[in-house]
């Protein structure tokens, strides 16, 4: 593989619980030029790069003579198919060797690190239990994270990793009130209350210009009208995926419809841009649910028969956090995990065999 992982949505929606249930303070990075802090290739690799320099490289360095010099690449940089690999690769390294087996990186997250006030060892039963004291993820050169600032080792772990990476930009919750990460604004309500949206993205979505003359009609689209339906799509379908579950729904419905769109596709995407600007200030909020003994999770599925241009059907699921109490009845509040709105993959030919896929896909989602 070539491509730098990334933080998972599941991931992400965990630390920021984990965050409120422990009252910890989060933290977002930007890791200055990244992609070159590679490791250096191996000089008897049988691999070798040549570069040829721009004019204006060889003028700063002071290269002498005809133009069109050339020099041996001997790490990664941008625009290398591996480098985003490479780069993943290195930042690992740093990670844990900095822990000094104090940080692990999660078995099912290869991006999602847990820093423990002593050194881990994964499966053993006679230890202590550790203490945890920082959680954190990487999504390419951006991290975040959630740490205990009550706690003196903490700094340790804080300084260690602000001196094995060259960040561009820190931000700590406990300066800021508002923090941002991959486009998504993470906002503090109160203490140990937290909340995701992406206002001032919806914002920036522009509508499809639709011409005065097929309003209201249903016509088939020009292709640059299908040209900007799936940008318009693309531009809902990631806070679709990312912090606005309610939209995730029509995004994918509308997915169905790009190589037969009419005019009235193009009018029902802008409905749908209004209704998301309308609802920007809408997101995903993480409060203190209780300990850690206290939580457990429920999953709510849901499926529409027949509902698709090509007939098949949609099915739904969202995956919640709460305090025991509520999954025995009571009222309380919970914190949004995971979600799901897609075609069901298999032809449904019922009600009750379209719920059913749904419903497994739900009960799968929550066992993991």
């Amino acid at each position: 593989t070539t491509a730098s992982p990334t933080l998972t949505r599941l991931s992400r929606s965990l630390i920021l619980s984990i965050t409120s249930m422990l009252g910890y303070t989060p933290f977002t990075a930007d890791i200055t030029t990244a992609f070159l802090q590679g490791k250096k290739y191996d000089p008897n690799s049988e691999r070798v790069l040549w570069i040829k320099l721009p004019k204006e490289a060889e003028q700063i360095l002071g290269l002498q003579g005809d133009h069109g010099q050339v020099m041996r690449l001997t790490k990664p940089m941008y625009g290398l198919v591996d480098a985003p690999k490479a780069w993943f690769d290195e930042a690992v390294t740093r990670i844990l060797e900095t822990g000094k087996g104090a940080i692990i990186q999660h078995p099912l997250d290869s991006c999602l690190f847990l820093a423990y006030d002593r050194p881990i060892q994964l499966g053993a039963e006679d230890q202590q239990e550790p203490k945890l004291l920082a959680i954190f993820g990487i999504h390419v050169d951006d991290l975040f994270g959630a740490y205990n600032t009550e706690d003196p080792a903490t700094l340790e772990i804080i300084n260690n990793l602000q001196n094995v990476f060259k960040f561009r930009e820190w931000h700590s919750g406990s300066e800021k009130e508002e923090l941002t990460y991959c486009g998504a604004q993470i906002s503090k309500t109160s203490d140990g209350h937290w909340k995701i949206f992406q206002g001032d993205y919806f914002k920036r979505q522009k509508p499809i210009t639709i011409p005065k003359e097929p309003q209201n009609k249903d016509l088939p689209v020009t292709e640059n009208e299908r040209t900007a339906l799936r940008g318009l799509l693309g531009a809902l379908a990631w806070p679709a995926t990312q912090t606005a579950p309610h939209l995730q729904a029509t995004t994918s419905l509308l997915a169905g419809e790009i190589t037969s769109a009419t005019t009235k596709t193009l009018e029902s995407m802008n409905k749908a841009l209004r209704y998301a600007k309308a609802n920007s200030d809408v997101g995903l909020e993480y409060r203190h649910l209780g300990g850690k003994d206290e939580v457990t999770f429920i999953a709510f599925s849901d499926a529409s028969f027949g509902c698709r241009n090509d007939h098949s059907s949609q099915g739904g699921f969202i995956l919640l956090m709460v305090h025991k109490d509520v999954a025995n009845g009571a009222e309380g509040h919970y914190n949004v995990i995971d979600w799901r709105s897609w075609k069901l993959a298999r032809i449904a030919r019922s009600t009750l065999a379209a719920e059913s896929q749904a419903a497994s896909e739900a009960a799968d989602s929550l066992l993991f």
